[in-house]
């Protein structure tokens, strides 16, 4: 204790020299990640970054992106993920990265930003700083959680998107008031919480579902229910059937996001430096590269247009009517109407799944069945789901570019070759799907390689 006496140093002298020695480090560790970033453009001459800096000269925002990612984003700019909850740096910045999916429903990153606070002033300087990178062109579709800032700064950037809120992140605050109505077992509760759910899920139009929500207040008394009425207020932001338009690729939620987070969690410590992040995640991009090289996506959910019967209504209205014994596992018992118009090959259905995600709904495909419809119109078949950028470790290579001349790896030039002979054999023979004649001569070809292989 005497000697404590005897110290010269107040416990604010040693906090005031802590602080000290967290600017120096800061001002060092922004320094490194600077230059960092002028060695990467270096190496690639499209790679972006941008920052701001406060009256002490400390890092307020920063956003980076890599040519690759902004060749991506030509063709990848229909949906994107924002979201900031989940991680922080050592200096307790939210990290902001903007996630897109590939053509094989692969996450795939779009850029990353740092921002000093989440107010409305910091969302706008990323937003912009990604729409310039970006050409200046809007994502079409984006997803977020329930931020008002986040809002704001989307309606005065992105003008053309349009834009929903995540509804996992909508259905957690709800818990939150509402846990003992949605949560609860027995009392009838778990039938409560299945037409809570049935509201939402299954109702394909806005005026279905008003018509259940309506009914589902009215069965459990719940027309004066505050909590209730206040996600009703908020369901053109979130509720599905008033995005059934929108193309939001097998995504209710931002949890790819989440997701890519969780990533940045195993490879990046919160605690450490901006420069470490910034080194990691292009770790991460050059990990998301080799994945596109080797897989496929597998299919989201695995239906069987086996289980419907077709019924014709009129010259253009098929209803799909499912198996009784047979239940699709997604859509239940549900009847869906298919409008067709075999010569102009136009198809929609009103489970909408071709607008959502993309590709073909089940219901869409026993119709072709049921017409003999032999091959799928091509504006059924999305170049974002069938052209690839060929992208290896950050570099393009261009279609007839030789493979000898492009600074790729030999793993690299192995997938692009065969990525290309699978396109050129795929030109070859569809048009030979059309009949059974020019599919027999196909055949024997493929047999007569295969022998002399």
């Amino acid at each position: 204790m005497e000697v404590l006496k005897n110290c010269p140093y107040t416990e604010g002298d040693s906090e005031s020299l802590l602080v000290e020695y967290r600017t120096e480090y800061r001002g060092k560790d922004m320094k490194a990640t600077l230059e960092y970033f002028e060695e990467l453009k270096k190496e690639d001459p499209e790679f972006y970054y941008s920052y701001t800096l406060d009256e002490f000269d400390r890092v307020e925002n920063l956003f980076w992106v890599d040519g690759a990612a902004r060749r991506f984003y030509e063709l990848y700019s229909d949906c994107l993920s924002f979201d900031t909850t989940y991680l922080t740096n050592a200096y307790n910045m939210p990290c902001a990265p903007f996630i897109g999916i590939d053509r094989n429903g692969i996450t795939i990153q779009l850029g990353c930003g740092f921002l000093r606070n989440e107010k409305t002033k910091g969302f706008v300087w990323l937003f912009t700083k990604f729409k310039k990178a970006m050409g200046g062109k809007d994502p079409t579709n984006i997803i977020t959680d329930q931020d008002i800032a986040m809002k704001a700064a989307i309606v005065e950037v992105f003008v053309s998107s349009v834009h929903r809120n995540c509804r996992w992140h909508i259905m957690e605050n709800a818990r939150k008031t509402m846990g003992a109505f949605l949560d609860s077992k027995g009392d009838g509760k778990e039938e409560l919480a299945d037409d809570f759910k049935d509201c939402i899920d299954n109702s394909f139009t806005p005026a279905e579902f008003e018509q259940k929500w309506q009914a589902f207040l009215d069965k459990y008394e719940l027309n004066n229910d505050e909590r209730f009425q206040h996600v009703y207020d908020m369901r053109h932001c979130w509720i599905p059937t008033y995005f059934m338009h929108c193309f939001f690729p097998f995504l209710q939620t931002t949890a790819r996001s989440e997701g890519f987070n969780a990533v940045l969690k195993r490879y990046v410590n919160p605690k450490n430096s901006i420069l470490n992040f910034v080194q990691q995640y292009k770790k991460i991009q050059q990990r998301i590269f080799s994945k596109q090289d080797l897989q496929e996506a597998a299919t989201a959910t695995k239906l069987s247009s086996s289980y419907y019967v077709v019924r014709v209504e009129g010259d253009d209205l098929i209803d799909v009517v499912p198996y009784k014994r047979c239940p699709d596992l997604l859509y239940g018992t549900w009847t869906f109407r298919v409008t067709s118009s075999r010569v102009e090959g136009l198809y929609s259905c009103t489970c909408c799944k071709f607008e959502r995600d993309g590709v073909l709904c089940c219901h869409i495909l026993k119709v072709f069945d049921a017409l003999a419809v032999r091959e799928v119109p091509d504006r059924y078949i999305l170049p974002r789901w069938s052209v690839e950028p060929v992208v290896d470790s950050g570099v393009e290579v261009a279609a007839n570019e030789p493979l000898q001349e492009a600074h790729i790896t030999d793993h690299g030039k192995h997938v692009i070759r065969y990525s290309r002979m699978c396109t050129n054999f795929n030109k070859i023979v569809r048009p030979f799907m059309a009949d059974d004649e020019g599919y027999g001569i196909v055949s024997k070809q493929a047999r007569m390689l295969l022998v002399l292989r």
